[in-house]
C-alpha cells in the first residue's frame, strides 16, 4: 500500500490505522448474499421487501411529549429510513424511492433549524431545550448512513446527488456538535453521549469522513465511563430511585447497546484497540455480556425482538458476530433463533439481523 493511501488517528498518544479499514457493509456483496437465500430462510433475517413507508421530512426538527415517550419527527424519519433499507435488502425495487427521498430531504435542508425541547417535571428544570433533538440528529446519521450506502451503490455516477447528500449529512453532524448540547442534568447525559457516538460513527464511516469519525471516539470514551468492573452500569444505579428497579435495567440497556454499535464501527474503522479500553474497569464486552444476564433475569419490556426506539435487544447481532465464542454469545444466539424472524432496533442500528447475522 502506498504513503498516500494510509491514514493514521491519534487518540491520547495510540494511532489506529485504516490500512485494514471495512466498510460499514458491503452493500453488493450483502444483498447477493440475502437474495440467494430461499424465500423462506431470506425472511429470517430481513422482513420481506415492499412494505415500507416514506419518510416524512422537514426542515425543523422537533419532539413533542413527555421524555420517556417522546415524539420526534427525526427519529420516525430514520425509522422509515430504515425500513427502506431493510426491504431493499429483502428483495423490493426500492432504490430508486430511498434516493428520490434522499433528494427531498436534501433540497429542503430537512431538519437543519431545530426546536428546542423543555420536558415537564421539576428533575428536567436545567435540561438545555436542545440536547434531545440533537441526540435525535446525531443518531439519524445511522440510518442515513446506510441509505446513503445503497444510493452510491445503485447510483455510482450520479456524484452531484451524492455530494449533496454528503454536505445535508455533514451538516447535520456538524449542528449536532456546535456547542448547545452541555449534557447537563443529573446523570451528565452518559447514554446521549453514546447515541451520538452511535450515529457519527455510522456516518463517519459509510462516508469516509475523519473528522466525524474522531468525534464519534470521544463520545465514545464519555460514555464508556459507565461501564465499571466485570461490566457493571456505574451510573444509573446512583439515580434511579428504589420503586424504579425496571429503570435499571432499561436506561444501562439504553446506553450500552449505542456504545456497542459504536465500537462496532470503530473498530471496523481502523481502532483497534476499542474492546480492550476500560477507563473505568470494564469493556464495552464485560459490559454487554453483564447486560444480558441482568435482563435474562429481569426482562421487563426489553427482550424485544423488534422496537423503533431503545427497548429491544436488537443490538445482541453485533456481539454475536463479533464475539461468536464468547459464552453470552452463545445464549444470546439460542434466544434469537428461537425468535425466527430477524431483529430491529430503531437507535442501535435498524435492521440488524438483515445487515449482519452471518449466513452460513
Amino acid at each position: 500500500m502506498s504513503i498516500g493511501l494510509l491514514i493514521l488517528f491519534v487518540h491520547d498518544g495510540q494511532a489506529a490505522s485504516t490500512e485494514n479499514t471495512a466498510k460499514l457493509l458491503d452493500v453488493r456483496e450483502r444483498k447477493n448474499a440475502v437474495s440467494a437465500l430461499p424465500n423462506s430462510e431470506r425472511s429470517r433475517y430481513c422482513h420481506s421487501g415492499g412494505m415500507y413507508y416514506t419518510p416524512n421530512f422537514s426542515e425543523t426538527a422537533t419532539i413533542t411529549g413527555p421524555i420517556q415517550r417522546q415524539q420526534s419527527n427525526v427519529q420516525q424519519a430514520g425509522d422509515r429510513l430504515y425500513n427502506m433499507v431493510e426491504s431493499y435488502y429483502a428483495g423490493a425495487d426500492v432504490a430508486r424511492s430511498i434516493r428520490d427521498a434522499l433528494s427531498e430531504a436534501v433540497r429542503i435542508e430537512a431538519f437543519t433549524k431545530v426546536k428546542p425541547y423543555h420536558p415537564k417535571g421539576e428533575l428536567y428544570s436545567s435540561y438545555n431545550g436542545r440536547n434531545e433533538p440533537y441526540f435525535q440528529l446525531a443518531s439519524f446519521l445511522a440510518p442515513l448512513a446506510h441509505a446513503y450506502l445503497i444510493v452510491k451503490t445503485e447510483y455510482p455516477d450520479d456524484q452531484q446527488f451524492l455530494d449533496g447528500v454528503k454536505r445535508w449529512g455533514d451538516s447535520l453532524f456538524a449542528r449536532t456538535i456546535d456547542g448547545k448540547n452541555d449534557f447537563r442534568g443529573q446523570v451528565k447525559g452518559v447514554d446521549r453521549r453514546a447515541l451520538h457516538a452511535h450515529g457519527y460513527a455510522h456516518w463517519g464511516n459509510a462516508t469516509g469522513n475523519v473528522k466525524v469519525l474522531d468525534t464519534a471516539f470521544k463520545y465514545f470514551k464519555k460514555g464508556l465511563i459507565s461501564v465499571g468492573k466485570n461490566g457493571r452500569d456505574r451510573i444509573w444505579r446512583f439515580w434511579v430511585k428504589p420503586n424504579k428497579k425496571r429503570d435499571l435495567v432499561y436506561y444501562p440497556n439504553m446506553t450500552y447497546q449505542a456504545l456497542l454499535s459504536t465500537a462496532f464501527v470503530l473498530h471496523r474503522s481502523g481502532y483497534g484497540d476499542i474492546y480492550e479500553m476500560a477507563p473505568k474497569k470494564g469493556t464495552i464486552v464485560d459490559g454487554v455480556a453483564w447486560l444480558w444476564d441482568l435482563l435474562e433475569e429481569n426482562p421487563y419490556d426489553l427482550m424485544n425482538t423488534r422496537h423503533s426506539g431503545t427497548r429491544h435487544v436488537a443490538w445482541l447481532e453485533y456481539f454475536v458476530h463479533e464475539f461468536s465464542d464468547h459464552p453470552s454469545a452463545n445464549k444470546m444466539r439460542n434466544w434469537s433463533e428461537s425468535k425466527h424472524i430477524p431483529l430491529y432496533g430503531g437507535l442501535s442500528g435498524g435492521p440488524l439481523t438483515c445487515l449482519y447475522r452471518r449466513i452460513d
